[in-house]
């Protein structure tokens, strides 16, 4: 069941709803919490607009000596000695701002010139008056608009003194003196609002997320449903028979890619199969050749031992156990050749002149080396790797050539070129790819009498294009085989 679910929940699929899942919640929660605030500070610049003109009004009332503000807005107004004359609503005994301190203004504030000052808010010591019940209390400053009148003279008795509709009360007069007002608004209305914003944002985010996963879930099931098709037909490939070929997307995107790259290499596969499955059967086929003659001599030989030359049959039997030891020994170096390590690097040159002076004297074709570099010519390979390419490309040579063969090493540039010619009849321009195709003889009869085994162009190129380099016809009777020069051992070996 663990495991289930950990598959279940580690699956690209999952893997992508929650990632999608988890944005959401973040973008969401961010622009929730951004949104949030700034609705805030928009109502705060509001309220503080309405108040900032609320307290230019009742400043000019005050001074006027009629009646202030209507009794639903929360004002107080400070004589110049600091005594509140009046107060109501937030400011009032029991209200939330009425333990907050109210000065008087201060001199240098201007006639009817509005200051924002903030209050502690709630600034009460005791619980709230029910009638702002609504209102949060989290502890914050709240905006509060401060006007000041203009000096009234001494005597004033001024209406904002006596509520409106009470009796007018019985007190000396008033020195000269200028009136300090403070307005505010509730924020009941603001914090109501805000709060709405959070709550609208409290069932939007789960329902965002939850939709946003439902929706990136099925897209990324969509998606994956052409890779689901390549996995069921990768596993039905088997190693007989036809490679089938996956189904690639119409859409043209990363997965029709994929779809591509993976036909080319079963292409790839089903060519590497059927070639080793043809080297396998002319493997067998050469293999059979010298075992079947080598069992008819020697069973012909037993059936009828008198009469018969037997230093003749051995001799017989030992050129046809070369043969197969040969064949064999190309064999396994082209099945090291597949599964090839880092070579070091060897002189070429050395190679080519050690090579060409230890062919044993026969009577067949010279060998000439017109062109030989001077100083080394390191590249990668082993010694038995390069041996292996010039004693390849001269035994070819020589069993074609009618009186000359030549040899020619050059740099060209980055690489190293080896030229092996011949004055034989040359190969034809059809066939210059196919000689370097195992077990490949253009003249079956000479070769086997020769004893080739179809393999040595094969190995020759086989060894180069291991090392970095090619091997090609390039002319009609000239094989050359180009290998990277090594600089880094060839600026060392430089006098």
């Amino acid at each position: 069941m663990d495991r289930l679910l950990a598959r279940r929940f580690g699956s690209v699929r999952a893997r992508a709803a929650i990632g999608a899942a988890l944005a959401t919640l973040a973008v969401f929660a961010a622009g929730g919490y951004l949104v949030r605030g700034e609705v805030a500070r928009d109502l705060e610049r509001s309220d503080l607009e309405a108040v900032r003109e609320d307290a230019n009004l009742l400043a000019v009332r005050v001074s006027r000596e009629s009646h202030a503000l209507d009794a639903g807005t929360s004002y107080a107004i400070v004589g110049a000695d600091g005594h509140v004359w009046f107060r109501n609503g937030m400011f009032s005994g029991n209200g939330p701002l009425g333990m907050a301190p109210l000065p008087p203004a201060p001199a240098d504030h201007r006639d009817y010139d509005v200051r924002t000052v903030r209050l502690a808010f709630p600034a009460w010591a005791s619980g709230p008056d029910p009638y702002y019940s609504g209102l949060s209390t989290t502890p914050r400053r709240l905006a509060v608009a401060v006007c000041v009148t203009e000096e009234l003279p001494a005597g004033s008795v001024t209406a904002f003194l006596t509520p409106a509709g009470a009796a007018a009360p019985d007190q000396p007069p008033l020195p000269a003196q200028r009136f300090t007002v403070y307005v505010v608004r509730s924020p009941q209305a603001a914090d109501e609002a805000v709060a709405s914003v959070t709550r609208t944002a409290g069932w939007m985010l789960p329902a965002a997320v939850l939709f946003v996963a439902v929706v990136a879930w099925l897209v990324a099931g969509r998606a994956l449903r052409p890779v689901e098709a390549m996995r069921a037909r990768m596993a039905s490939i088997t190693g007989s028979g036809a490679v089938r070929r996956i189904p690639v997307p119409p859409a043209g995107d990363e997965l029709t890619d994929l779809a591509t790259t993976i036909n080319a290499t079963l292409d790839r596969l089903q060519s590497a199969l059927a070639e080793q499955r043809r080297f396998v059967s002319d493997a067998s086929h050469e293999l059979r050749t010298p075992l079947t003659t080598l069992r008819s001599a020697l069973e012909i030989a037993l059936a009828h031992p008198d009469g018969r030359d037997w230093p003749a049959v051995v001799s017989a039997a030992l050129a046809d156990t070369g043969r197969l030891q040969r064949l064999t020994d190309d064999l396994l170096l082209l099945a090291r050749l597949d599964h090839g390590s880092r070579p070091p690097v060897t002189d070429l040159a050395s190679v080519v002149a050690e090579r060409v002076a230890e062919r044993p004297p026969t009577d067949g074709p010279t060998i000439t080396v017109s062109t030989l570099e001077t100083g080394a010519v390191p590249v990668p390979g082993t010694e038995l790797d390069l041996s292996r390419i010039v004693d390849n490309l001269l035994d070819n040579a020589v069993r074609h050539a009618r009186a000359l063969v030549d040899v020619g090493l050059t740099v060209d540039g980055a690489a190293a070129v080896l030229t092996v010619s011949d004055d034989g009849p040359g190969i034809p321009v059809a066939d210059r790819e196919r000689v370097f195709d195992r077990f490949v003889r253009l003249d079956e009869a000479r070769d086997r009498e020769q004893g080739g085994t179809g393999l040595g162009l094969a190995i020759v190129r086989g060894i180069a294009v291991r090392l970095g380099g090619t091997a090609g016809v390039t002319d009609t009777a000239t094989v050359t085989v180009r290998l990277p020069v090594d600089r880094t051992a060839l600026d060392r070996a430089a006098p």
